[in-house]
């Protein structure tokens, strides 16, 4: 994507290791940068803090752990400072002929729950949960994930733990299949609502014996109780 020259200037204060905060600030106070430019520079932030390295290294943390020293290490306070200024987690943006958005890209950045957290603060500025790209038949952050973790080898531990909270968050803001349905089962007195608290909850893959059925299992940590369930192949 293309960048003004402003969107530019924000983007190099985001997408660096060592990332201040009051600078960042200071520069948005001024009023030097528009709407277009802070929706710009984010995108492009978080589009580059979606490499994945080597998965042997996310597993040396401990789950939803933050990973130090890298890019993404302050994801979420840049995205707390952005949203005060003017950042539209609904903001459209066209990467080389492909619309895409913030809020779906930030399910590929994998840096502990920094990116559950900051989806929740994106949601609670008006993010639409059940934002819909390309003509598919379900939010933009069901896309790939769930059928990618169901269907094969989840190769990180670390990396799943992530992206099964991002979306335990979708899920407790009311993201819905495209055609009103409800994603989730869910059992006894538990609100799909109280997984925006995501840190209550873990999760299990299960799969039949046959593999014809997948499905994931939501516990709440404090009594072990399963409390919802993702099916797919029923």
């Amino acid at each position: 994507m293309d960048l003004t020259e402003n969107a530019e200037k924000l983007f190099r204060m985001l997408y660096t290791k060592d990332f201040n905060a009051a600078e960042l600030e200071t520069q948005l106070e001024s009023g030097a940068f528009s709407a277009d430019d802070i929706n710009q520079a984010a995108y492009e932030y978080v589009e580059y803090c979606t490499d994945i390295p080597d998965y042997e290294e996310y597993d040396k943390h401990a789950l939803g752990e933050t990973i130090p020293g890298i890019e993404s290490s302050h994801l979420l306070e840049a995205i707390r400072i952005l949203l005060d200024y003017g950042l539209d987690p609904n903001a459209s943006m066209d990467q080389e002929s492909i619309i895409s958005n913030i809020m779906y890209s930030m399910l590929f950045v994998k840096n502990g729950y920094q990116t559950a957290d900051a989806a929740k603060l994106m949601l609670e500025h008006g993010g639409n949960p059940n934002m819909v790209i390309a003509g598919e038949d379900m939010p933009a952050f069901m896309m790939w994930d769930f059928w990618y973790f169901l269907g094969g080898d989840v190769e990180s531990r670390y990396i799943a733990d992530s992206v099964v909270h991002y979306i335990m968050v979708y899920l407790g803001f009311g993201a819905k299949w495209r055609n009103g349905d409800e994603i989730i089962k869910t059992f006894g007195d538990f609100k799909v609502s109280d997984f925006i608290d995501h840190r209550k909850y873990y999760y299990g893959i299960v799969r039949s014996e046959t593999e014809e059925t997948l499905w994931v299992s939501f516990f709440e940590k404090a009594t072990n109780r399963e409390v919802a369930r993702y099916t797919f192949g029923d």
